[in-house]
């Protein structure tokens, strides 16, 4: 009734704890993990090996003997999809893991409850890269449990609310995502806020507020982690999400453009094109700012050199 999907690279220190939490999972149906290692350098694929020994009508090992991510092979597309069975699509990274042996089930009842919603999800908790755990958890915000249609799921996005690690979809919709992936997809730099969006489009987003896995934060090696380590693909990434929202629009047929001032404005501030940032177009955004920042944004705006002491 279920894939899982994890996806590793150079994992080592982290793979042994996401496939405990895939192994644990206590339910009343069939479910099948399938795990792609993409020609890790350490000890990863090695572990792996081990589990799927032990569980052998569990797991579902990919090994790769030269990286497909460098070679701008989509994986899932590729090597995923044909080993994909069931109803259902779990995702959780090889660097995450569950920590509630019911997650599965909790999930699988809540969408067979609710047929409209195209996805599940709920609460994770942020650890640091070393596996202390903070008091950080996604969402930001207390939802309450139940149905979030596209326009309630836009306006909580801002702060990204849910992590890869919670993602349970209609299996359908998720093959139809990656096989043939819209325009405002394939502009984007990473799969996690397209994919979400996606799904919103075609479907109540359904949250539990159960905190069942961890997200480990910027481990080394992860996008997150080399984006912090570089301003410049950060501004990259801004430039990228705002196109990625103004085809979303399109794709959605424009009900939802006035998020598109929310990506403009961090652009415009991450570029730190604050002659622009105060045009009456972008006077939204600016309101959502702290009142130092605004203060800092128009003086910015009138005296360049002002914007040149921003970090």
């Amino acid at each position: 009734m279920v894939s899982v999907v994890c996806l590793a690279y150079n994992h080592e220190k982290y793979i042994t704890k996401a496939l405990d939490g895939f192994v644990s999972q206590k339910t009343d149906f069939a479910y099948r993990i399938i795990v792609h290692d993409d020609a890790s350098t350490d000890g990863t694929a090695a572990i792996i090996r081990e589990y799927a020994e032990r569980y052998p009508g569990l797991i579902c090992p990919i090994y790769q003997t030269e990286n497909q991510y460098s070679k701008k092979i989509p994986i899932h597309k590729t090597h995923v999809v044909p080993h994909l069975a069931g109803k259902y699509v779990a995702l959780c990274e090889g660097d995450d893991y569950w920590t509630d042996p019911l997650k599965l089930q909790k999930q699988f009842d809540a969408m067979e409850a609710h047929p409209e919603c195209s996805m599940c999800t709920h609460t994770v908790r942020e650890i640091t890269e070393a596996g202390e755990e903070t008091d950080a958890f996604r969402p930001r915000t207390t939802l309450s449990e139940g149905a979030y249609g596209t326009q309630q799921f836009l306006d909580i996005k801002r702060n990204y609310p849910f992590q890869t690690a919670c993602y349970f979809m209609r299996a359908e919709l998720w093959k139809s995502l990656v096989q043939d992936p819209p325009a405002f997809r394939r502009v984007a730099l990473v799969g996690d806020e397209p994919l979400l969006l996606f799904m919103a489009a075609h479907g109540p987003i359904y949250y539990l507020p159960e905190c069942m896995s961890v997200y480990r934060v910027c481990s080394i090696g992860s996008w997150s982690y080399r984006n912090q380590q570089d301003p410049q693909r950060r501004i990259v990434q801004m430039r990228k999400n705002y196109e990625m929202m103004c085809l979303y629009d399109e794709y959605t047929e424009h009900h939802f453009d006035c998020h598109l001032v929310l990506y403009r404005g961090r652009m415009l501030l991450y570029e730190k094109n604050f002659k622009e940032l105060a045009k009456k177009e972008n006077r939204e955004y600016v309101k959502q700012l702290g009142f130092a920042k605004r203060v800092f944004v128009r003086l910015a705006a009138i005296l360049p050199f002002v914007g040149k002491l921003m970090k």
